[in-house]
């Protein structure tokens, strides 16, 4: 299962591309792997929609998706939710409402999920979480199946991805510390720094952290690994 909705919610700073893990370059994010291209917007380019290099969308993207084929996206002037082919071709409006990348989710079926205040929204399986805007941003889950709405109002998240069973987030009132919710709402932290940007990547979650990338294992705890030097 695809963890590109999550990621892209985080910004879309790293990205599994083939073997490799891809991060990105200052002037890039919302990054997506096809098979043979990584897809990107371009913040030094009006945030037009690159593929490996070559412009090929001249809008204004955020959020981007890759599913299923095509690439999803909020256009930043007008507010709609557009899809176009691998290639910015067959361009089409999915949304009536008027809304902002942090505000649409891409389920499984190619449903799009819309909620106007929304941060951080992203879809996992039949689930959509984010920090409600609406509610003090307290963390919440909108079940795509039952239709039911669940808030946290205990937790106040900056940053938050989903694996398994779990829903990961950085504490904002705890200086972003990241933590592990379960099932039965039980807590766990896991690394106690200040964090930012949670990508999920294979079976390890990766954050930025003192403006480096780290990763921790999400099967067998341990102490952060630094990944990645240099300019974040």
């Amino acid at each position: 299962m695809s963890f590109q909705n999550a990621n892209t919610a985080n910004g879309g700073l790293a990205v599994k591309f083939r073997n490799d893990i891809v991060f990105a370059r200052p002037n890039e994010y919302f990054l997506n792997a096809g098979e043979e291209f990584v897809f990107y917007s371009d913040r030094n380019d009006g945030d037009k929609l690159y593929r490996s290099g070559g412009v090929i969308l001249k809008r204004p993207c955020s959020g981007v998706i890759l599913q299923n084929g095509f690439l999803y996206f909020a256009d930043e002037e007008d507010k709609g939710v557009y899809r176009c082919t691998q290639d910015g071709k067959d361009l089409s409006r999915l949304t009536d409402k008027n809304v902002s990348a942090t505000e649409f989710a891409l389920l499984p079926n190619g449903e799009i999920y819309t909620n106007q205040g929304a941060r951080r929204l992203f879809a996992y399986e039949n689930a959509c979480y984010f920090a409600d805007a609406k509610n003090g941003f307290a963390l919440t889950k909108f079940d795509s199946q039952t239709g039911e709405t669940s808030d946290f109002p205990e937790i106040v998240p900056s940053y938050i991805n989903a694996c398994g069973e779990y829903v990961y987030y950085t504490d904002r009132r705890q200086s972003n510390i990241i933590y592990r919710l379960d099932s039965s709402k039980r807590s766990l932290k896991i690394f106690g720094g200040s964090a930012l940007c949670l990508h999920v990547l294979d079976d390890w979650l990766y954050f930025i952290s003192d403006n480096v990338w780290k990763r921790v294992s999400l099967s067998r705890f341990g102490d952060a690994e630094l990944v990645r030097t240099g300019e974040v």
